[in-house]
Parts: C-alpha cells; structure tokens; sequence
C-alpha cells in the first residue's frame, strides 16, 4: 500500500461520501466524518500474482488520515468550522465563497504517504533490532510477508475464525 494515493482513500470511503463537485465540498464531508468510526474498503490488484484483493484500515488509522487531509494547513478546519458555525446567518452563496478561499489544494493523485521502500525497510529493519530478532540471510526476520503470514494464522486459528480459502481472499 505504499503508492496509496489520496484519491484511493476517498474511494475507499464512498460509502461514507456523497459525490461531490469540488474540493471544497469533500473537505467539509472529510470534516464531518473525522470523529466517526469509518472503515475504508481498499480494492487492489497484487502485483507479483496479478490478483484482486481486498483490505481495510482500522477507524483508528482512518480518523488519523482523514485529520491530516483536512489539516494540512492548520487554518483550514478552523476557517471551516468558523464559517460553517456562521451558515445559518448567511446566504448559501456567501457562505460557499468563503468555503472556496480556503487555502488548501486536495492533489487526488498525489501519494497519501511519502514513504520509499528504502525507509521501510530500515524501519522494519529498527523494529526487527529491537525485538532481537535475527536475520535470515539478508533479510530481517520481521517484513511485511511475515506479518501477513502472522495475521493469517492468527484468522485462521481463532475460534469461529476463516477458512483456508477466505483467508486467500483477503
């Protein structure tokens, strides 16, 4: 997931959004949900095996990008808040001009992280070290395989858990 992108994330929040026509309409909806329990749904495409997939990020993580989304600049929810609080004493014109000079840029094709593969690696590499884990050849024990390995049997070993063939799927 690290080429998710900010229009990824939106997509994954579709059942949480109604469409909107600008910028300034899906930060407002972005605003609205940042205290709420919303589970994105990512579909992908896995790049070695060319299958689709299916994931989900935690409310947790969720309500942690979507304040990022709205506060990249710090004005930003505060303007909206300030604006919105004055809605019902303006116009609706008036009020969606103020929304429009708000100084955020919402780039839907630009990455949601700036993470590299290098920085990933040495961070899995600092957690593998402090675990002390050892290496297994070149690689650090602890990767991103092996946590998915992890959490499949974790799925597949509690009771009620999936089957062989759900966890596939996931």
């Amino acid at each position: 997931m690290l080429n998710l992108t900010v229009n990824s994330f939106i997509t994954a929040c579709s059942d949480y959004l109604t469409e909107t026509k600008t910028e300034t309409e899906l930060l407002g909806q972005l605003y609205e949900l940042r205290n709420q329990n919303v589970i994105p749904c990512f579909e992908g495409t896995r790049k070695k095996t060319d299958s689709r997939f299916t994931t989900f990020c935690s409310p947790e993580a969720a309500q942690h990008i979507i304040q990022y989304l709205i506060g990249r600049d710090a004005e930003i929810k505060t303007t909206y808040q300030q604006v919105r609080d004055k809605y019902e004493q303006t116009q609706k014109e008036e009020f969606k001009k103020k929304l429009d000079s708000l100084p955020c840029k919402l780039e839907l094709y630009h990455q949601l992280f700036k993470i590299s593969d290098s920085h990933l690696d040495q961070t899995f590499r600092r957690i593998n070290n402090k675990l002390g884990l050892e290496d297994v050849g070149d690689h650090t024990k602890l990767r991103c395989h092996m946590l998915r390995k992890w959490n499949a049997s974790i799925l597949l070993n509690i009771d009620g858990g999936f089957s062989e063939q759900e966890i596939d799927v996931l």
